[in-house]
C-alpha cells in the first residue's frame, strides 16, 4: 500500500511540476514581451517573438530528456567501442575488425536477418490465410 501511495504522490508531483513549469514560463515570457495594452508595431513584434519562443518552451524538456536518455548513451557506447575491454586504452576500429572477422558473429548476424525476414512473413501469411 505504501508503494501505491508513493507512486500516486510521485505522479501528482510530476503533473504539478509540469503545470508550474508551463504556467511559469508563459508568465515570464508574457512579462518579458508584453503585448496586452500595447498597439502598433511594438505589440506585433512582441507577439511574433513570443510565438517563436513559446513552442521551444514546450519542446525544451522533451528534447533535454531525449538528449540525456537516448542520444548520450549512443555516443558513449560508440566511444567505448573504440576502446579496449577495460575501457582505458584507445584501440580504434580494431574491435570492429575483430568482430567482422569472427565466424560466430557473422553466423549470428545471418541468423538475425533470417529471423527478421522469415518470422514477420510467416506471421503475415498465417494471419491472412486464417482470415479466408
Amino acid at each position: 500500500m505504501q508503494q501505491l501511495l508513493f507512486a500516486i504522490a510521485t505522479m501528482a508531483a510530476g503533473v504539478l511540476a509540469c503545470a508550474a513549469y508551463f504556467f511559469g514560463t508563459n508568465w515570464i515570457l508574457d512579462k518579458l514581451f508584453p503585448s496586452k495594452g500595447l498597439t502598433g508595431p511594438l505589440a506585433s513584434r512582441n507577439l511574433r517573438i513570443t510565438n517563436a519562443i513559446r513552442p521551444w518552451l514546450f519542446l525544451g524538456p522533451a528534447l533535454f530528456s531525449l538528449t540525456i536518455y537516448l542520444i548520450y548513451p549512443v555516443i558513449a557506447s560508440v566511444w567505448l567501442s573504440l576502446h579496449d575491454r577495460a575501457g582505458e586504452n584507445f584501440v580504434g576500429l580494431n574491435n570492429f575488425i575483430w568482430m567482422f572477422n569472427d565466424g560466430e558473429f557473422r553466423q549470428s548476424i545471418y541468423n538475425n536477418f533470417l529471423w527478421l525476414l522469415v518470422v514477420p512473413a510467416a506471421a503475415t501469411f498465417s494471419v491472412s490465410s486464417s482470415q479466408r
